[in-house]
């Protein structure tokens, strides 16, 4: 044994002997009191040291190789020590033949787990890092056991090198991801949520489409969405969303904000589908639709934030409208485009009322017209 060894070793007698112990029992030995150090009456004095197990520091097996005895073909032991003791110990201790296993403590930094990824024995190390600097050194940390990403922001292609680290430990990783829309859409979910990620989408916006396939992901992205009105209500017709209604989560209310953009007219309840978007942010909605719809809507839909024009059109009779329908609009908040056409009776009745909405003022135009073209009125109707 290691202690038996010293014994022998202490004596002034030429002994010849070897020792078989564990790392632990020779380090033991060699800073006790009977045979320290080395050179005489140490354990140089025996002609073989074979290690056989245990576990030490750096430090002391740089110690035990340096006994003239030591066995390196012959020993099996392991080395546990901290970051900064394993990468100062070099490979003349790391990667000794005599040592099997060497096991770092705590959590080596970037630079560190480079400096540990060098050495060609079995060094088991975990490594923490941001997102940026683990990817600028992912082909320099193969062999770390684990690898945690804390904080940072990479794109889609330097996450999915990241995840292709077979240390990469994901329940232990948050960071974000930041890329264009078509990278983001042309990836999965698989990568997005693997690990505590936020997908940032770098576009300024993306139009209606784009944000469907965005919100159908189960990853949390954050995007905004701008396009015309027509184009919105269609992808909230297309169903999306929760239980098919076009709204919900995946659906375009995944979206930081919906801002319309100038475009084609649409109908009243196309712009009422838009405006019921909790994310929408105004922008310019022209309306075109019939009276009865319109109507229908209201100063709800149509003196709302965004919109612009709203025009009566309706098939077979465009722009024009009853005089009492034409009262109705005017009384709205929201200024309608129409035309009154309409018998000087009715007309009558309308604009005799004591309200300003009923004189038709707010109409572009108004035509007698008492059927046939007949325009004629008489001097008091007139």
């Amino acid at each position: 044994t290691a202690q038996d060894g010293a014994i022998l070793a202490s004596f002034t007698a030429d002994v010849d002997f070897d020792v078989v112990a564990t790392a632990d029992e020779i380090a033991a030995e060699l800073t006790g009191s009977i045979a320290p150090g080395t050179g005489v009456n140490s354990l140089d004095e025996a002609a073989d040291v074979v290690v056989s197990g245990g576990d030490v520091d750096a430090e002391d097996a740089a110690a035990i190789m340096q006994i003239s005895g030591y066995n390196t073909g012959g020993s099996q032991f392991e080395i546990t020590d901290d970051v900064a003791s394993v990468i100062s110990a070099g490979t003349g201790v790391i990667e000794n033949g005599g040592v099997f296993k060497v096991e770092v403590t705590g959590v080596a930094d970037v630079s560190e787990g480079v400096a540990l990824n060098t050495y060609t024995s079995n060094v088991e190390f975990d490594v923490s890092g941001t997102a940026d600097d683990i990817f600028a050194e992912v082909n320099n940390l193969g062999d770390a056991d684990d690898v945690f990403v804390v904080s940072g922001d990479v794109s889609i292609s330097e996450a999915q090198s990241i995840q292709s680290l077979g240390g990469y430990n994901a329940s232990g990783s948050t960071y974000e991801i930041e890329d264009s829309a078509a990278n983001i859409t042309a990836s999965t979910d698989t990568l997005m949520q693997n690990g505590t990620i936020k997908v940032d989408v770098t576009d300024t916006d993306v139009n209606a489409s784009i944000g469907n396939t965005l919100a159908a992901f189960t990853a949390d992205i954050e995007f905004d969405v701008s396009d015309t009105a027509a184009n919105i209500a269609a992808q909230i017709a297309a169903g999306n969303g929760t239980n098919g209604t076009g709204y919900g989560a995946d659906s375009l209310e995944d979206a930081g904000s919906v801002v319309v953009e100038s475009g084609s007219a649409v109908l009243a309840s196309q712009a009422e589908s838009i405006q019921d978007l909790v994310n929408y942010s105004g922008g310019d909605i022209d309306i075109t639709d019939s009276a009865a719809n319109l109507k229908s809507a209201g100063d709800h839909v149509l003196n709302v934030t965004g919109v612009d024009t709203v025009t009566v059109n309706a098939a077979g009779t465009g722009s024009t409208v009853t005089a009492q329908d034409g009262a109705i609009l005017a009384g709205f908040t929201a200024d309608v485009e129409f035309d009154v056409v309409d018998d000087v009776s009715d007309l009558k009745a309308i604009m005799g009322q004591n309200d300003a909405a009923s004189y038709l003022t707010e109409a572009n135009s108004i035509t007698v017209d008492n059927g046939s073209g007949d325009r004629v009125v008489g001097a008091q109707d007139g």
